[in-house]
């Protein structure tokens, strides 16, 4: 009896574990109550953080389809532990876990049912006078309120790219929304770098970037707790020597 107990036991814990878990999926769907003035081409997402990779979602359509959008992707992805954020133009979302269609058990959906069309952004764009030094960065997004079903849960999450080019822009930015540059090839979670929101709108020499570390830190917005001691500043000074920067320019509009 005991052992009988402990097989009904063991599959109901199996069973509690495969609803946690989710399914595996590679479809996305997006449906909005309606959209106004969004054109084929606007809706994009961005998959567990990753800004750099923006998917382009196709439009469905057929009787009765309307606001709605799909992508398949390249690899599969847990619908428990995965979260999206959406584009729709110059406007974007939070990011929000999928809520699970699995109407076909050998290609489950994940879907999302958002109010149309998230919050406009701004763009940030930095100007650096040393082409090919290496910059990347964190987006830190707040938690959205675009949800319209209930699974949608919000997330609050941080996004992550590298900016390759001479000029350089981060898009979408919203209100509460905080940028953090970082002087390095690839984006560091555990690394805050230097926050956008709290530089002055001027070029930056490289000593004045050096005092924006500083400044930042000494107001503890840096993220970390790193010391304000002489020998922090020098390794500090040191590392940014290294990346070989000499001006900077960043501007919000």
């Amino acid at each position: 009896m005991f052992s009988k107990w402990n097989r009904l036991a063991g599959a109901l814990a199996i069973l509690a574990a495969v609803a946690t878990r989710g399914a595996t999926s590679k479809v996305v769907k997006i449906e909005f109550p309606t959209c106004p003035g969004v054109k084929p081409g606007d809706v994009k997402m961005a998959q567990n953080g990753d800004d750099s990779t923006l998917f382009d979602l196709a439009p469905l359509t057929g009787p009765g389809v309307v606001c709605t959008w799909m992508r398949r992707v390249p690899e599969s992805f847990s619908t428990a532990t995965s979260h999206f954020s959406f584009r729709i133009g110059v406007n974007r979302t939070g990011c929000y876990r999928p809520d699970l269609d699995d109407t076909k058990q050998d290609d489950p959906v994940a879907v999302f049912v958002l109010a149309c069309c998230g919050s406009k952004g701004a763009t940030v764009t930095v100007e650096e006078l040393d082409p090919g030094m290496e910059l990347s960065y964190l987006r830190i997004v707040p938690m959205g309120n675009e949800a319209r079903r209930k699974k949608n849960i919000p997330v609050g999450c941080t996004e992550s790219g590298v900016l390759k080019d001479d000029v350089r822009t981060v898009t979408r930015v919203v209100s509460k929304e905080k940028v953090r540059l970082q002087f390095r090839d690839k984006p560091d979670p555990f690394f805050f770098g230097l926050l956008v929101n709290d530089l002055p709108a001027k070029p930056l020499t490289r000593d004045g970037v050096l005092y924006q570390f500083i400044y930042q830190r000494g107001k503890g917005i840096d993220g970390s707790g790193t010391s304000l001691s002489p020998n922090a500043i020098e390794v500090d000074a040191l590392k940014l020597r290294q990346t070989g920067l000499k001006r900077l320019k960043v501007t919000v509009k």
